[in-house]
């Protein structure tokens, strides 16, 4: 469901709506059609401290709607958290707990990146090969045993970030550890 705007929640604020990109963006939606293209770029690839509306860059956006934004992702997608709660608010990354494989970050030098608090960048086994004489000694990304993690709704119970009345609304298979392909979905 797209949303036209969102307000800011303090009282006597005269500051304009969001620009529906921006809205796109923190509700993990497509960008509208015709946005600026710069803006589209710095929402694709945000840089910190980059202003990208109204003076402000990315972070500083978030942190102003982040409570509007989860309060209303949870009404209809409870037990999870749109990508940029994952990127700035979310404590630590998701619990692993099972499947072969290894983040490309352990092995080389990759900074980590994350997508809904686990890892994007794996080793296949075309990487365990470097050169002629060098091999990566650890376990490549198995298709038929993928790494398996954490669910959002697991995640947020052990933190105890549940909000009001969310948790009552969710099944237990919602709770069930998630196969990598799988990780954006729950």
């Amino acid at each position: 469901m797209p949303r036209q705007y969102i307000r800011r929640k303090t009282r006597g604020s005269c500051e304009p709506e969001l620009p529906a990109a921006i809205v796109a963006f923190l509700f993990d939606e497509a960008l509208p059609e015709g946005v600026d293209p710069f803006l589209s770029l710095n929402l694709g690839f945000p840089r910190p401290g980059e202003p990208v509306w109204n003076g402000q860059d990315l972070e500083s956006i978030w942190r102003d709607y982040a409570g509007v934004v989860v309060t209303e992702w949870i009404i209809e997608r409870p037990g999870t958290r749109p990508s940029t709660w994952w990127r700035s608010d979310a404590p630590e990354p998701r619990l692993r707990v099972g499947g072969t494989g290894t983040p490309s970050h352990e092995v080389l030098a990759y900074v980590p990146i994350l997508a809904y608090g686990v890892p994007t960048y794996w080793i296949i086994p075309d990487d365990l090969l470097i050169g002629p004489t060098l091999k990566l000694k650890c376990a490549a990304l198995d298709e038929g045993d993928p790494p398996t993690f954490e669910s959002q709704a697991s995640f947020l119970l052990r933190h105890g970030l549940f909000l009001p009345g969310e948790r009552r609304r969710l099944a237990r298979s919602v709770f069930e550890p998630v196969p990598l392909p799988e990780i954006g979905d729950r």
